[in-house]
């Protein structure tokens, strides 16, 4: 678990302000009719008690049914999307009448040259997303996967997600993914999610043994297909949001399935095997809603950053809110060995130890009124608040673009990873989401139960979170962390809180985060970070590729852009392409971002003759500043016409740059360029209000000439 945690946290380098921890706030009325229309099962009382009778056999279908085989049928195909250097395998994994989606990549440690395949074991990482009905290809393609679809030039990080939408995008591979190092599985499940399709559960517990049979089958064809190279034997599940209810309980799920294969020699002989489970990892997890949820007035009214709530918010919220929200979920939740029949039950997790074979007890209640108000009631508080995202609370957060999911719907990409006829994705289904808030999943129950078996299994545990997160606090998760019962509980009382640095260039070491642990159990705090920490940012480039990226990092922003924004004439520059893009065409404004890396970041200037180099993305990349003074490249006079026309790699040197006296000479020409756009509308800064003004009355522009008047 060591390695794979080391390299996890290594990746930790970016922060993420969307999030996939869907929170209800509709009325229990909007909620009955949302259930009505999906046909939702409801049991009575009677009902209930013979379903656990029938639960006396084995929830799985490797028992109930005896011809089912390892690995299970499976319909696959070798896409060369995002890393085509690695291998792949993307499509369906048929489990009777369940279909399940997988996209495999291979690890790039394959790559190098003093890999040997016989000898070298790589990791095996399994993703789930939350939700619940969230895909994991919103991690594949947002997140720690290989994939982006990204616009094709560099774009004003300041642009509106619709008109970032309509610049040319093409797919990307993402340098910081995951399988850098492990082999990654990105599995859509519950059924019903993303690509998945088929009979729906209605609980993580429900899910449990299709996710089993899923893994199990993946594991068994990686085998197949490549029997010379070393046996994979470190499996780990990962996960974030409602993976908090998935992860634990599907691995505390493989860890009894894996006493029946090992026990079983007609089980091994149809193909199964125990899975050689290493170690889990859970970001922004959500764990214990009634745990959790009282971490809200910290985070809201208490925390780091500013308050999300007015003093007489905070105290109602203190004062009333949370203890009516704790009360709402203990009348949820049913009293210990019972259920609101009054008949005794087994805990969920209590039926996966069972001795004769593990099975998920099924639920013995439904949605009922007290579960549907604490749904509601304890959500409602994030409706008081005008913060711009609840997954990430600082000012400027911004819900991470979701230009992918279009490209994810079209016929060629379908095609490509084996997607079958007729099934469109979404990256949040409303129908899963429904089904397991049809049985109160998290309301009315916790995974903790399971994060203490797999602690007291000595498995090693791994919680970590963004600490700008609302939905799932990192102050929360330590409440989850405190309260656990395990072997080191202890130990993990008396841990300290460490500061977790990231090494700097310079030699130093930067904090970006806390973390405390004990024996198998560590939980990380990371600074300045969202819901999803793993986004695709990358905020201080990489040694082994030291050259420009259209991610932001600090040698970008340090050394390029903060010394040229000192000075006036560059600052004016960029704030003149700013202002010529509102109201321009679509067409007019990929021209100026054109003009913008020519100017701002990729460009020459002459001063006294003396040819220097005077860009961002120059100035922070030291091989690049000795070679664009050399005569390789071509140069030419900056004329914003000309420049419009040009093409530019983004991930090589540049064979052209343009040259201009200065920047104040750059100004004037693109101003004089700017005239020729058509524009709804034309606009002006206006440093008195620090507010961009549209010029669309006689009155302002009176005004305006009067400003410049006098």
């Amino acid at each position: 678990m060591h390695r794979i945690v080391v390299t996890v946290l290594l990746c930790l380098l970016a922060v993420q302000v969307a999030g996939r921890l869907r929170m209800p706030t509709f009325s229990n009325h909007q909620l009955s009719l949302r259930m009505a229309e999906h046909q939702l099962p409801q049991r009575t009382a009677k009902e209930h008690a013979n379903v656990r009778r029938d639960a006396e056999q084995c929830t799985s279908q490797v028992f109930v049914n005896p011809a089912t085989r390892n690995p299970p049928p499976m319909r696959l195909k070798q896409p060369t999307l995002c890393d085509p250097d690695v291998r792949q395998y993307s499509g369906y994994v048929d489990l009777e009448d369940k279909h399940v989606f997988m996209w495999y990549f291979g690890s790039r440690a394959r790559l190098s040259p003093d890999f040997n395949t016989s000898r070298d074991a790589v990791p095996l990482v399994f993703w789930f997303s939350g939700g619940p009905g969230c895909s994991s290809q919103i991690a594949n393609w947002q997140e720690n996967g290989p994939c982006m679809y990204a616009p094709t030039k560099p774009v004003n990080s300041h642009l509106s997600d619709s008109l970032r939408k309509r610049l040319p995008h093409s797919v990307q591979k993402n340098p910081l993914a995951w399988n850098a190092i492990a082999d990654v599985v990105y599995i859509d499940q519950p059924v019903g999610t993303g690509f998945s399709h088929g009979p729906m559960p209605n609980s993580t517990a429900e899910a449990a043994d299709t996710a089993w049979r899923t893994m199990q089958g993946i594991y068994a064809m990686l085998g197949e297909k490549f029997p010379g190279e070393a046996r994979i034997k470190d499996v780990y599940l990962m996960g974030e949001s409602y993976a908090g209810q998935y992860v634990p309980i599907f691995s505390e799920y493989i860890v009894h399935m894996n006493d029946r294969v090992t026990a079983s020699s007609e089980l091994r002989e149809r193909g199964y095997q125990a899975l050689p489970l290493s170690g889990i990892g859970i970001g922004n997890g959500l764990f214990d809603t009634r745990l959790q949820e009282q971490a809200a007035y910290t985070m809201g009214c208490n925390s780091t950053y500013d308050p999300l709530f007015t003093k007489k918010q905070c105290t109602q919220l203190h004062d009333t809110v949370l203890p009516a929200c704790a009360a709402a979920i203990d009348a949820c939740q049913p009293a210990p060995g019972t259920d609101f029949a009054g008949s005794v039950v087994a805990n969920s997790t209590d039926g996966m130890r069972n001795d004769s074979c593990p099975r998920m007890q099924p639920e013995p209640w439904r949605l009922t009124e007290a579960c549907s108000y604490a749904n509601s009631y304890c959500n409602g508080a994030l409706n008081w608040t005008t913060m711009i995202s609840a997954y990430d609370v600082r000012p400027n957060a911004r819900m991470v673009p979701d230009d992918y999911v279009e490209y994810l719907r079209s016929k060629p990409f379908t095609d490509a990873v084996g997607v079958d006829p007729g099934i469109e994705y979404d990256e949040c289904s409303d129908i899963v989401y429904d089904r397991f808030v049809s049985t109160s999943d998290a309301m009315s129950r916790a995974s903790v139960s399971a994060l203490e078996y797999l602690l007291d299994a000595r498995l090693p545990v791994l919680l970590y979170s963004g600490d700008a997160d609302f939905i799932c606090t990192w102050y929360g998760t330590m409440r989850v962390a405190n309260a656990l019962d395990w072997h080191g509980k202890g130990e993990w009382a008396q841990a300290p809180t460490t500061d977790w640095t990231w090494p700097a260039q310079s030699g130093e070491k930067v904090a970006a985060g806390q973390f405390v642990s004990a024996q198998n159990f560590t939980f990380l705090r990371v600074y300045e970070a969202g819901h999803e920490l793993f986004r695709l940012t990358q905020y201080i480039r990489h040694h082994p590729d030291p050259y420009y990226t259209p991610e932001p990092d600090c040698c970008h922003k340090l050394l390029g852009h903060v010394p040229l924004f000192a000075d006036p004439n560059f600052a004016e520059l960029a704030q003149e392409v700013d202002l010529a893009s509102l109201g321009a065409s679509f067409e007019d404004i990929e021209k100026l971002a054109t003009i913008f890396w020519f100017t701002a970041e990729f460009r020459l200037c002459c001063e006294d003759g003396i040819i220097r180099v005077c860009g961002a993305g120059l100035l922070s990349l030291f091989g690049e500043l000795e070679y664009a003074l050399t005569e390789v490249p071509t140069r030419l006079e900056f004329e914003p016409s000309k420049a419009v026309e040009q093409t530019y790699p983004l991930f090589d040197y540049q064979p052209l740059y343009f040259v201009a006296d200065s920047f104040r000479d750059a100004t004037a020409k693109l101003r004089e360029f700017n005239k020729t756009m058509k524009r709804l509308f034309q606009v002006r800064y206006n440093p008195h209000t620090r507010s961009v003004e549209v010029l669309d009355s006689k009155d302002k522009v009176q005004r305006f000439a009067q400003s410049i008047t006098n």
